[in-house]
Formats: structure tokens, C-alpha cells, sequence
């Protein structure tokens, strides 16, 4: 196997900034919806490629919304449930049908 050549490591880092350059509108406004920081992940990936060239793939991560909720419930296990009383009330209605 060869290995990795300087001109294959200059053509990864030209392919990363070319996928920083064509997301940068979009990091833009995930930076400015952040909460003051903004992660950006890059990969490169190198493997044997054909006519003994190196195979470089470069990916992008970023997350553009923060989806941040909470709830809560009080459950009490004598309380009925709403679907079990609307089921009861048409058992109900269906009986007084015939």
C-alpha cells in the first residue's frame, strides 16, 4: 500500500475549505441562533483508490437548530384516561342503540 503524499493531504484540506466555503451561509446563521458557541466537525477519510491513487473523502457536521423542551405530567394510577372514558361513554351509546 502507498502512502499518503503531501499532495494528498493539500487536496483533502482544499476540499474542506471547499465545503466550509459552500456552507457558510448556513454556519453563519447557526452560528448567530447558538448559544454563543458553534461546533463545526470536519472528516477527511483516505483509502486505496484505483491505479494506486488514494481515495480522499471529506465530510461536514454541524447542527443548525438547538431543540431544547421539557414537560411533565402528573400521573395517578386511580385517575382514568381520557381515551378510556371516551371509549366507555361510546360502549355506553352503542348499548342504548339496540
Amino acid at each position: 500500500m502507498k502512502g499518503i503524499s503531501l499532495k494528498v493531504t493539500q487536496t483533502a484540506g482544499e476540499m474542506l475549505t471547499d465545503l466550509l466555503k459552500s456552507y457558510h451561509e448556513k454556519i453563519d446563521k447557526a452560528y448567530l441562533k447558538s448559544d454563543g458557541a458553534l461546533t463545526v466537525d470536519l472528516k477527511a477519510k483516505f483509502k486505496p483508490g484505483e491505479n494506486e491513487g488514494i481515495e480522499v473523502e471529506v465530510g461536514i457536521n454541524f447542527v443548525t437548530d438547538r431543540i431544547k423542551n421539557t414537560f411533565s405530567r402528573l400521573v395517578n394510577e386511580n385517575q382514568e384516561g381520557l381515551f378510556e372514558i371516551v371509549d366507555k361513554e361510546q360502549e355506553v351509546n352503542n348499548l342504548r342503540k339496540f
